[in-house]
């Protein structure tokens, strides 16, 4: 199940939201012009990439990952995940986490739990 959840989060940053289901606002002139003026990374929320790997790689820093019998928690510690995601007076929601896991990933993540019931079951 964390490898669908990964690779949601890795679509969701490479089409910098849009597989979530929602497109993140484009980034302020004065924002390119700085990251460009520091030779950083020029796509949306990806100045260091830290948060994406923090939501799309095992063992990162930010990373969460809770993994147990019957529950299973993968986000992010990052600090300004929140920022983003929820925006703020000077700076747009650029959602990383979806407020519904799109069908296609929720579909496999249906049938990940369903395979691992009926396994279980006997």
């Amino acid at each position: 199940m964390d490898q669908i959840t990964r690779q949601m989060f890795k679509d969701i940053f490479r089409t910098e939201g849009r597989a979530g289901g929602f497109s993140w606002a484009t980034l302020a002139v004065a924002t390119i012009r700085e990251k460009r003026r520091l030779g950083l990374r020029r796509g949306i929320l990806r100045r260091t990439d830290k948060l994406l790997r923090s939501v799309t790689m095992v063992n990162q820093e930010f990373t969460i990952l809770k993994i147990f019998k019957n529950s299973y928690q993968r986000g992010t510690s990052h600090p300004a995940a929140q920022f983003h995601q929820e925006g703020t007076k000077h700076m747009p929601s650029r959602p990383i986490v979806p407020v519904e896991v799109p069908a296609v990933y929720g579909d496999q993540i249906r049938d990940v739990i369903r395979d691992y019931i009926f396994r279980n079951e006997s």
